[in-house]
């Protein structure tokens, strides 16, 4: 989540990963400091790229849900 995005409120996508969480979904979140929308395409390679490999593999993704906190 960019941290400066207007056209998905960050604490709406927090509610969102909460919701998901609480149905079992296994969530890897993120938060991107002065990053708008379309910025998260490339602030978020260091994670995403990494987190797509292992689900393209097979691997296991670990989940942060335990440790969410809304946006600030």
């Amino acid at each position: 989540t960019g941290l400066a995005d207007t056209t998905a409120a960050p604490s709406d996508q927090h509610r969102f990963a909460v919701l998901a969480c609480a149905a079992g979904s296994t969530v890897e979140r993120h938060y991107y400091a002065n990053v708008d929308h379309a910025g998260t395409t490339t602030a978020s390679q260091p994670d995403s790229i990494p987190f797509a490999r292992k689900v393209l593999a097979g691997q296991p993704v670990a989940s942060n849900c335990d440790s969410l906190v809304p946006p600030k």
